[in-house]
Formats: C-alpha cells, structure tokens, sequence
C-alpha cells in the first residue's frame, strides 16, 4: 500500500537555512477543483540550487479526463493537446524522478496556494501506488504575512518583486515565477 505523507512546514530562519540550498518549485492545472475526481493536466516543477533555477520539469499529461470548457477558458489548456500527451503512469515515472529528494524527505516544495496542489499531487501519486513525502511551503502564506498588497495572487505578487509573469495559467511558467517569488521573499527576510 502506497503512503504520501504531507505536511506544511513552518517558515523559520532554519528553513531558510535549507532551502537556500535546494528547493522546488510546483504547480500544476487541473481539469477542476476536486483532488480527488478531477486530474492533474499539466506539471510544472523548477529545482533551485543556491536561490538560482537550475532545472525544470514541465509536461502536459494526458490523464483521460474530460477538460471543461470553462476550465480551458483559464488555462488554455484543449481536450486536443492533451490527448497527444503522455499519460500519466509516464509521466509521473519521470516526474518522481525529477523530484525523487522531495519523496525522500530530503528537499522542500514551494507552491503558491500550496494545499489546492499538494492535494492533487498526493491524491495522483497515491492513486498510482507511489510513496513519498510532501514537505512543503506556501508562497501565498508568505505573501500575506510578509507582503502588504491589494491581494496576494502569484501575479501580484510577481508584479511587485518585478518578476516577469510569462504565460499565466501555465504550470512550467507559474512554477518558475512562484520559485522566483519564494527567493525575493527570502532575500526580503534575510536583508531586515
């Protein structure tokens, strides 16, 4: 029996410690909202070493799902682009292989709205008898206790930091700036 442990971690000064060294930054779409009946569509991860993006992993995934047309209103994301995909036993293959210190416990994971991914990603990797752990930290969290703003989503945020947005809605590019973000807010905490 497949076993995802997940677990936000506390922001501290020994965290940041950590994740200066290495971390990873995620996101993904979604054919919806519901982990546990909709499917992940599209992964987009980064792996930072040193506070710089060294590597990235994104793909479409072809989870043989119906995407709602409202859904591809959001992401731009068609029925026919996924269909060509990779389907998701592949995909997952390689993706815990790019994030195996993640599964291992031995690497943080970054993303903005952390719990609406974590909850798509541990449902995938349980639905498909992957094991791991998800120790994680959320940038919107972060932005909120931090960051006096108009609101706190990943544009906004990204617009203040001067980061540039890229295609919105994207999990390769939201990855990236959510990676991007989570370095200047650390930057941030380090310079007060």
């Amino acid at each position: 029996m497949s076993e995802v442990v997940k677990r936000k971690i506390r922001f501290s000064s020994d965290i940041i410690e950590l994740v200066s060294k290495k971390f990873y930054s995620f996101d993904v779409e979604t054919t919806g909202l519901n982990p546990v009946t909709d499917r992940i569509i599209e992964i987009g991860c980064c792996e930072f070493v040193n506070l710089k993006p060294v590597k990235e992993f994104s793909t479409l995934v072809n989870a043989n799902h119906y995407i709602p047309s409202h859904v591809t209103k959001i992401n731009n994301i068609t029925n026919e682009m996924v269909n060509s995909a990779p389907l998701e036993d592949e995909v997952y293959y390689y993706f815990c292989s790019f994030i195996k210190s993640v599964l291992e416990g031995k690497a943080v994971i970054v993303a903005h709205n952390a719990n609406f991914d974590m909850n798509f990603l541990s449902n995938t990797l349980s639905r498909l008898g992957i094991s791991g752990k998800l120790y994680y930290i959320d940038t919107l969290d972060l932005a909120r206790t931090y960051l006096s703003l108009p609101n706190n989503k990943q544009t906004t945020v990204a617009k203040y930091f001067n980061i540039p947005i890229g295609n919105a809605h994207r999990a390769g590019d939201d990855a990236l700036v959510c990676g991007k973000i989570f370095v200047e807010i650390i930057n941030l905490l380090k310079n007060s």
